[in-house]
């Protein structure tokens, strides 16, 4: 990781937001399972700064202090490509905007990414999980998402 130490990749989530407002984003890890021409993508981020005016801020250097991180936070996405033999295959590109790019998860896909969240975020899956936005579904909450 030579050079690389004390940085961190930082992304937009809402680029095109109207209000121009920045809305920045450290990932933290991604995880992918490639399958069948494509790869499901996990991202782990935290959320760095959210609908700040952009003459209050510079995306090149700014400093965010440990309390006013929030996360964790995870995003899915795909990708149009896959590892096959050893070599990566297809374009590797994200999918045209549609209304259907979330991934489609098999069980076996599903229980990797939800053992690669529970090893970096130990206990975020469990129903008591409490937090600034990680917050338990109260009772009627459930009912209407059809938790238990």
């Amino acid at each position: 990781m030579s050079g690389y130490e004390n940085c961190s990749l930082l992304i937009d989530l809402k680029p095109n937001r109207k209000d121009g407002r920045v809305s920045l984003y450290e990932v933290l890890d991604v995880w992918g399972h490639s399958e069948h021409s494509w790869t499901p993508l996990l991202l782990h981020l935290e959320l760095i700064v959210d609908g700040v005016d952009p003459t209050e801020i510079s995306r090149e250097r700014f400093q965010v202090s440990e309390s006013d991180r929030d996360g964790p936070i995870y995003e899915w996405l795909y990708a149009d490509g896959s590892v096959n033999a050893g070599q990566l295959v297809g374009t590797w590109s994200p999918p045209r905007p549609s209304s259907a790019n979330s991934p489609v998860l098999w069980p076996h896909v599903l229980r990797y990414f939800c053992a690669s969240i529970q090893g970096r975020s130990p206990g975020i899956l469990s129903a008591d999980r409490t937090g600034r936005h990680n917050k338990p579904l109260q009772t009627d909450e459930r009912r209407a998402t059809g938790s238990a």
